[in-house]
Formats: C-alpha cells, structure tokens, sequence
C-alpha cells in the first residue's frame, strides 16, 4: 500500500527557500566575476606579458583595477551564504541526510575566505600604492590565493557529498546531482591567480673560443 509523500513543513520550506536565494545570488555574482576579470583584471594577470607591462597596467587603471576585484569578494561571499544556507536546509529534513559533509564544507568555506580576502585586499591596495614594490606584494597575493583555492576544492567536495545525501533521502535522480556538480565547478572555477615574472631580459652573450 502505497502512502502519500509527507508535506513539507514551514521550516523547510523557509530553509529551501533561503537556499535557493543564495545559489541565485552564487550565480550572479560569479558570472559577474568572470566578466569583470576578462574586462578589468586580464591586463594585469596575463602571465604571457613582463611584469613591467603588468605593473604599468594597474598603475595606469587604479579604478578598473579595484572594481574589477569587488565582485570577486561578493563571490566569496556568495559562497559562505550557500555554504550556511545548505547546511541549515539539511538540518531542517529528517534524519539530517549529509549534515556531516554540509558541515565540513562551511568549515573549508571559512578557511578559504580568510586568506582569500587577505589576497584580494593585497590586490586591491598594495598593489596599486605601492607597484614598485610588485613583486613582494604579489608573492603574498598569490601565497593567499593558492590556500584559499586548496580550501575551497574540500569545500565543492562537500557540497558535493551533501546532495548525494539529499539525492538518496528525497529520492531524486542521479542527473540532479551531476547536473549540480558541473554548475558549482563552474561557477567555481577562479580564474588564473597573479603570478609576476621578473622583466624579459636580454641572453646573455655565448663565449667564443679562440
């Protein structure tokens, strides 16, 4: 005898709710992101030219070189929210099917924001008011960025693991969670972090036998 499926309750409709709010802000703020780098940042990122030519761009743009960053720092917090919202979700449903693993990807979340925001600040200031001293302040930089991207991989592979928590105790289809899996690794996905390279300097002559 088949029973009918038990309504949800207020709370976890509110819970749901909540979260798919933050996976809409994620988005958003991601694809904004990814823009402002191609248009703001890529002059001052791009490991093909000399750091002199990449120096000379943030020097010149100061302002596009800031705003450029600011949607950056919203994405990170887009994925905290996500992050908190997720696990209070889980917490709502019976059984609290990957609380476990929704749990351990907000503390790999907080991990990678904290010297991820470090990085970026770096970027946005040092960088800027002191391009002189480049190669220091961007060492720094990407120090950050290189612990914050470690932390936030752990982060996707708990999310990861709660929706195959939730995908088991609702009963949904596999496709939900690959589908799932594909988008939060795009929407990741952080692009190139700043690596400077010393100014291009001429071969030095061969030694000629006499």
């Amino acid at each position: 005898m088949n029973t009918a499926p038990t309504p949800p309750t207020e709370q976890q409709v509110r819970r749901y709710g909540q979260l798919m709010g933050s996976v809409m802000f994620f988005v958003v703020t991601h694809g904004l992101a990814l823009v402002t780098m191609l248009l703001f940042l890529q002059p001052g990122l791009d490991s093909s030219l000399d750091l002199l030519a990449r120096a000379a761009y943030v020097r010149e743009h100061p302002v596009a070189w800031v705003v450029g960053w600011l949607p950056w720092q919203l994405s990170a917090l887009s994925d905290l929210l996500v992050s908190i919202t997720l696990l209070c979700y889980v917490r709502a449903l019976p059984g609290r099917p990957g609380q476990g693993a929704a749990g351990a990807a907000l503390l790999f979340n907080v991990l990678a924001v904290v010297p991820e925001q470090y990085a970026e600040l770096e970027l946005v200031s040092t960088l800027v008011t002191r391009v002189s001293t480049l190669e220091g302040a961007a060492l720094a930089a990407y120090m950050g960025e290189a612990v914050a991207n470690t932390f936030y991989t752990f982060m996707l592979l708990g999310w990861m693991l709660t929706l195959g928590g939730l995908r088991r105790a609702l009963g949904l289809p596999s496709s939900i969670l690959w589908r799932s899996a594909c988008c939060c690794c795009c929407f990741c996905w952080r692009g190139s972090s700043p690596t400077w390279r010393s100014p291009a300097r001429p071969p030095r002559p061969r030694a000629t036998s006499r």
